[in-house]
């Protein structure tokens, strides 16, 4: 609950609004992220599909959109956490070997001397999330790490653009 007050007065602040006046921007986001977070919640007791490919959220409204494959695991990560709204995004490919998936963005740009891994745990109900030297990809509060359940499925459509995005490590500008 505190989290989504202090997003939803984020949200005046946005609009430059005095602080404790209660707008229709302000409501907006309680809104949002109280659907968002009953939709986290369902996702955990209802996940009982046999494949990870889906739109899976965590209890602060992060995403991840992956398309399962033998020995792949693809993905489009998009978060934004905190008061000040830092953002994080991430697309690539993962070696899978269930539970367990492993990326790694060694030698994917020249310029980035750190390696950036992160590591996907299938725990029944929830994919974890854990990353090693991610910042690179995220603001200083929009950590990816976290438990993410599953909300929806993938339309074909949706599966080819995450497929080509993780493919390329960029996610498209339009979704």
């Amino acid at each position: 609950m505190k989290f989504r007050e202090d997003r939803a007065r984020a949200a005046n602040r946005e609009n430059e609004e005095p602080e404790g006046k209660q707008t229709a921007a302000c409501y907006d986001a309680a809104a949002e992220l109280t659907q968002s977070r009953a939709d986290w919640l369902r996702g955990r007791i209802r996940n009982q599909s046999d494949s990870l490919t889906g739109l899976w959220i965590d209890r602060f409204g992060g995403t991840i959109e992956i398309v399962q494959e033998k020995e792949r695991f693809l993905f489009e990560i998009e978060v934004m956490r905190g008061p000040t709204f830092h953002t994080g995004s991430l697309a690539g490919v993962a070696s899978w070997n269930t539970p367990l998936g492993w990326f790694s963005d060694k030698g994917r740009d020249k310029e980035k001397t750190e390696e950036s891994n992160r590591v996907f745990v299938e725990r029944g109900s929830v994919v974890e999330i854990i990353g090693a030297n991610t910042s690179y990809y995220h603001g200083a509060r929009a950590y990816f790490d976290g438990e993410y359940s599953k909300v929806g499925e993938l339309d074909e459509k949706r599966k080819a653009t995450v497929i080509k995005d993780a493919e390329a490590g960029a996610i498209a500008d339009e979704k």
